[in-house]
């Protein structure tokens, strides 16, 4: 979508507003052609009214300008109106939904967590080398990059940045992980993370595969085989199939519907005969868990063979 197309939906948008305004019945903020997706101006939501719309005047001054800024920046300089993180995750999300664009065609940028290595060399639309041989960040531009240079065979996802580090330090030495691309997200994929891993797949053709972790949650992860049964699939369907609400905001462009999942599964955890204190039983929540996870990836085989 070109800057221009969503700057006019940015002004249809605030003109629909006034004319709601002086002809009724209610003040909306919408695109004309699309009030499924529209906000109130009322008593109880006019604080995240003025965050959409303070949002929104950001788009089209980005947009004019064809600039970018990370919503942290954004977050920082509306400080007095976006008292937590989550109120301009919520209204950046909204100002997607309504003008029907994702947040990168929007010049909102996220920082992202995820590091690269592997031999591969990459240019930027600035006309920055990045030379993915050692550890680094993944581009800031994560779908505006050429490739230089790419010998690489697969494409690597772990979940942790502790094994990342090890991987890369040992792929010096090991011929199977020197043909990697290795890349984290430093646990969750964010959306940077999805949108590079999205364009990099598509780029290069090759193929994708994940090596889970089994501690996403923290202390809850000891070694007990039901929560790595619960977290390690979670985590590898976010991946595939992305977040449990796909949204104007992410677009299906997250999506890596071609990932496949080395493991560890949980059918395996036997083999490491681990004692008895080194398992949890499962409490209600892991089991509803685990009911949530069929209920949304049923249809995927490895929901099926290690959850079912």
């Amino acid at each position: 979508m070109a800057n221009q197309q969503v700057i006019t939906k940015v002004e249809n948008c605030l003109f629909a507003f006034q004319s709601s305004l002086v002809h009724g019945p209610k003040p909306l903020l919408f695109l004309p052609g699309n009030r499924r997706s529209s906000i109130e101006l009322s008593w109880r939501n006019g604080h995240l009214f003025t965050a959409v719309c303070c949002v929104l005047a950001e788009v089209h001054s980005l947009l004019c300008s064809d600039t970018f800024r990370t919503k942290r920046s954004i977050f920082y300089k509306h400080r007095h109106l976006f008292r937590a993180q989550k109120d301009i995750d919520t209204a950046i999300g909204i100002a997607c939904d309504i003008l029907e664009a994702t947040r990168f065609q929007l010049h909102i940028l996220s920082t992202s967590r995820g590091l690269i290595v592997g031999d591969l060399i990459l240019e930027t639309q600035r006309r920055e080398v990045i030379d993915c041989r050692i550890p680094t960040s993944i581009p800031s531009f994560p779908e505006h990059f050429n490739i230089c240079c790419c010998s690489a065979k697969f494409i690597l996802i772990v979940e942790k940045d502790s094994i990342f580090q090890k991987l890369a330090h040992e792929r010096n030495t090991d011929l199977t992980l020197s043909a990697a691309l290795i890349v984290t997200a430093k646990g969750y994929p964010d959306f940077s993370t999805r949108l590079f891993l999205r364009a990099l797949s598509e780029r290069t053709q090759l193929p994708l595969v994940a090596l889970m972790d089994a501690d996403s949650y923290g202390m809850r992860m000891w070694l007990s085989r039901t929560v790595i049964l619960v977290s390690g699939i979670e985590i590898f369907l976010n991946y595939k199939y992305g977040p449990s609400r796909i949204s104007h905001e992410s677009g299906s462009k997250i999506l890596l519907p071609n990932t496949q999942w080395l493991g560890i599964y949980p059918s395996e955890i036997d083999w490491f005969e681990l004692a008895g204190v080194q398992k949890l039983p499962l409490t209600l929540r892991d089991r509803k868990h685990i009911v949530s996870l069929q209920y949304r990836f049923g249809d995927d085989t490895c929901v099926n063979e290690e959850v079912g």
